[in-house]
C-alpha cells in the first residue's frame, strides 16, 4: 500500500483528509519490545525472544501433541519477524499537523499518540458500524515523503481482520467526521476518569503488549487538532498531577538547603513549581504536551520545560537533569 500523504483522498477537516480502498495489506508483529521471537528451523515451535517459556537452541517439547516422539533437539533463529499479506477493504487517512505539534518517526512520544489514536478509533469504528470489536483495527505509519520525515503528516488506516475483506472499512471513509468525534470521546469521557488508560476507555485483552503506551489525554489533544486545528491546549489537570509527581521526587531527592515551591492554579505565579536553593538560585519549572514541545502548559516564561511523559516514565532521568540545571 503507498501514498505519500499530501492528496490522499477527500478533504474532511483542514487537518484530515481520507478515501476508501482495497489493497494488499502486510500486517507484521515484531513481539514484545520489538525483539522478535525465536523460532526452531527442526520442529516449528517459536517462543519470544524476550523472556521465552524455554529456549529453543537446547533439546525441547514439540509444538504438537505427540506420545512417542522425541524432543525436538534444538536449532533456532534470533529476531524473527512474524508477518502475512493479504487483500482487504481500508479506510486511509492522511493526519496534517501544524505548529507546534509534531510527531517524529520512532519517538517515543509519537508511539504513544498514534497508538492510543489507533486504538480509539478503531473502538469508535466498532460502535459506529455496530459490529464485534477486532472486526476492524487500526494502524499508522509516517507519510512517505519529507513532510512525514519532519512528523507533520501521519497515515492512518483502518482495515477489515477478514481477509478479502468485509466491506466495513470502506464505510468510514464518508463518516470519517462522525468517525473522529466518536473516537475523541471516547478518549476525553472515560467513565473511570483514569489518568492514562484502563479496561473502560482503550485497554482490552488483545491490546495488552500496548497498555503501557496507550494515554488517552495525548491521543485527546491529537485528535482535537487534527478535526478542529489550532492550539488544541493539553489537559491541565493531567499536567498538574504530573507536576506533583515530578515536585514529590525532588523532594525526596533534592539535598536539604533546595525548598521546592509548588504553585499548581494559582493565578499570575510565576511558574507552577519553582527549585530553590537558599542564598542562591532559583528555577522555574513547567510541563509540555509530548506532541508540543517547547509549549508550557501553565504558561512560565523563561522555565525549564519537562516532557508530561518523561514524567510518567522516566522520572529519575528528569529529577537529575533538573538539579544539574540550577
Amino acid at each position: 500500500m503507498t501514498t505519500d500523504g499530501t492528496q490522499l483522498g477527500a478533504p474532511i477537516t483542514p487537518q484530515l483528509r481520507g478515501l476508501a480502498t482495497r489493497q494488499h495489506l502486510l500486517v507484521s508483529n515484531s513481539g514484545p519490545d520489538g525483539e522478535g521471537y525465536d523460532y526452531c528451523t527442526r520442529c516449528g515451535r517459536i517462543e519470544s525472544s524476550v523472556a521465552p517459556e524455554v529456549n529453543l537452541s537446547q533439546p525441547h517439547p514439540l509444538p504438537y501433541p505427540n506420545d512417542n516422539d522425541p524432543p525436538c533437539p534444538g536449532f533456532s533463529s534470533r529476531g524473527i519477524v512474524l508477518g502475512t499479506d493479504f487483500p482487504t477493504d481500508i479506510a486511509l487517512f492522511a493526519l496534517r499537523l501544524e505548529a507546534p505539534f509534531r510527531l517524529p518517526p520512532a519517538h517515543s512520544e509519537t508511539v504513544s499518540a498514534m497508538r492510543t489514536a489507533c486504538e480509539a478509533l478503531a473502538k469508535a469504528a466498532s460502535f459506529l458500524l455496530e459490529i464485534e470489536a477486532g472486526e476492524i483495527l487500526a494502524e499508522y505509519r509516517p507519510a512517505l515523503n519529507e513532510h512525514g520525515a519532519a512528523g507533520s503528516l501521519v497515515e492512518v488506516f483502518l482495515y477489515d481482520t477478514l481477509a478479502g475483506g468485509a466491506g466495513f472499512s470502506p464505510q468510514l471513509a464518508p463518516r470519517a467526521h462522525e468517525l473522529f468525534e466518536l473516537a475523541l470521546q471516547l478518549l476525553e469521557h472515560c467513565p473511570e476518569q483514569c489518568d492514562s488508560s484502563c479496561y473502560r476507555c482503550l485497554r482490552s485483552f488483545k491490546n495488552k503488549l500496548d497498555h503501557a503506551l496507550l494515554d488517552r489525554f495525548v491521543g485527546a489533544q491529537l485528535l482535537r487538532h487534527v478535526l478542529y486545528g489550532g492550539a488544541a491546549p493539553f489537559d491541565p489537570g493531567r499536567a498538574a498531577r504530573s507536576l506533583g509527581i515530578l515536585a514529590a521526587d525532588l523532594e525526596r531527592q533534592a539535598p536539604g538547603d533546595y525548598v521546592i515551591e509548588r504553585h499548581f492554579g494559582e493565578a499570575g505565579a510565576a511558574a507552577p513549581l519553582i527549585l530553590s536553593k537558599k542564598g542562591g538560585n532559583s528555577l522555574r519549572i513547567d510541563i509540555h504536551s509530548p506532541i508540543a514541545p517547547g509549549v508550557p502548559v501553565f504558561g512560565a516564561v523563561d522555565a525549564v520545560l519537562v516532557d508530561d511523559l518523561r514524567i510518567r516514565r522516566h522520572l529519575g532521568e528528569e529529577v537529575v537533569k533538573i538539579l544539574a540545571a540550577i
